[in-house]
C-alpha cells in the first residue's frame, strides 16, 4: 500500500457503533431501562483504556 491509498478503518468503526446501538435499543425493549445502567457500567473501563491509548507517548510523525 502506498501512502496515497491507505485503507481506513472508519467504516468498520462506524458499523460497530451502529450495531452496538441497535443491540442496546433491542435490549432496552426487552428488559427496560436497567440495560442503560449495565451498558454504562461496561463502558467505564473501555473509555478508560481509550484515554490511556490516546495519551500514551509514542512515535510522532513530526
Amino acid at each position: 500500500m502506498t501512502p496515497r491509498n491507505t485503507p481506513s478503518s472508519a467504516p468498520r468503526v462506524l458499523l460497530a457503533i451502529a450495531a452496538a446501538l441497535v443491540l442496546l435499543v433491542l435490549a432496552a425493549l426487552q428488559w427496560g431501562a436497567v440495560v442503560f445502567t449495565l451498558a454504562a457500567l461496561v463502558m467505564v473501563p473501555l473509555v478508560f483504556w481509550f484515554f490511556v491509548a490516546i495519551a500514551w507517548p509514542g512515535k510522532s510523525n513530526s
